[in-house]
């Protein structure tokens, strides 16, 4: 997959085509993909791949430039070459939207951006320092959302912090997790995307911490390799874990990778990679084994309020959930 060849499908959809033919998309990319089209043209190295441990799976990675002189990369997992596109190219709006440009549009003379409260109004203007990555870096990623609108960026923003509070929660001991029975749905979708290939099933536990109407679960991924976790935060237990179950087939696949590099290459895993997070959280029972018939503590409810952090040339809305009292995960097995 060449950059030209999404420029050319971001031109076509632009003009009005209903579906543009791109390689190694069966079936084209259809009219709501031309912003992802337009994002993957400023990307290189773009590729779609099966994982090997989830040959149902489509899994889509690109690297692009969010600033000079910084390389960041991104990947998304799905049912379909687009579904996966579609997850890779989100993650690129929020890496770009992530970064203060010189003379960035978005802010204005005070250091500040929009700010919209939960109903998604206009709700005043908040400092960009902290939310915003420069220089001195001094800007987490956590609690970023992308969507064709902002009712969609919202949800994904707001879901985000929302999970990565219960993590936080649950990995500094706060309050324990809960066993989950596999749900009938995410028993669906790994046999969906496993195939034929024979793995130990996946293993769920709710997460403590989560606001009122919104779940958190992480599915572990068990093996030689140790425990690797993959999240999900959604309204039910069974969509959560599907999510949940995604992102832990992600983690399984950058473990695959850190493992042919070390093996053919003899590149050492990164310090803070998939190898390393999958042998820290193997150590940590405490954590992942919690006794069964135990009450989940449920996080106080909150109201979101977010930061727009949009980049106006991308085409995709980009909010920042700002909402406080919830904590972050810093040195955690975080998500994928």
């Amino acid at each position: 997959m060449q950059p030209q060849d999404f420029a050319q499908a971001a031109a076509a959809l632009r003009a009005g085509a209903a579906l543009v033919d791109v390689p190694g998309f069966p079936g084209g990319l259809g009219q709501g993909m031309a912003a992802l089209a337009a994002l993957a043209a400023g990307c290189s190295h773009l590729f779609l791949a099966r994982p090997p441990m989830a040959p149902g799976a489509v899994l889509c990675g690109a690297s692009h430039v969010p600033q000079p002189g910084l390389r960041a990369h991104a990947a998304g997992l799905g049912p379909t070459p687009q579904a996966a596109f579609a997850r890779a190219m989100g993650e690129v709006a929020e890496t770009r939207a992530l970064y203060r440009s010189p003379g960035d549009p978005r802010i204005d003379m005070a250091d500040t951006l929009p700010l919209l409260g939960a109903e998604l109004r206009p709700s005043g203007r908040i400092p960009a320092h902290g939310l915003l990555r420069d220089a001195d870096r001094n800007a987490h990623g956590n609690g970023l959302g992308a969507g064709h609108d902002v009712t969609m960026a919202a949800s994904a923003a707001w879901r985000e912090a929302v999970e990565r509070h219960a993590i936080a929660v649950w990995f500094r001991n706060q309050a324990p997790a809960v066993p989950l029975p596999s749900p009938a749905a995410a028993q669906r979708l790994e046999s969906a995307l496993r195939r034929n290939f024979k793995a130990e099933p996946l293993r769920y536990l709710l997460l403590p911490g989560a606001v009122p109407g919104l779940v958190v679960v992480v599915a572990l991924s068990e093996g030689t390799w140790g425990c690797l976790p993959g999240y999900g935060c959604a309204p039910t237990a069974a969509e959560a874990a599907c999510k949940a179950a995604t992102e832990a087939v992600m983690g399984e696949f950058a473990l695959y990778l850190e493992h042919r590099a070390r093996t053919e290459e003899g590149r050492a895993p990164p310090a803070q990679g998939f190898t390393a997070r999958a042998a820290m959280l193997a150590t940590r029972t405490d954590l992942t084994q919690p006794p069964a018939g135990g009450a989940l503590m449920t996080g106080a409810a909150r109201q979101p309020a977010f930061a727009d952090l949009t980049v106006a040339d991308d085409g995709l809305v980009v909010l920042r959930s700002v909402t406080p009292g919830l904590l972050y995960p810093d040195e955690t097995p975080g998500p994928v």
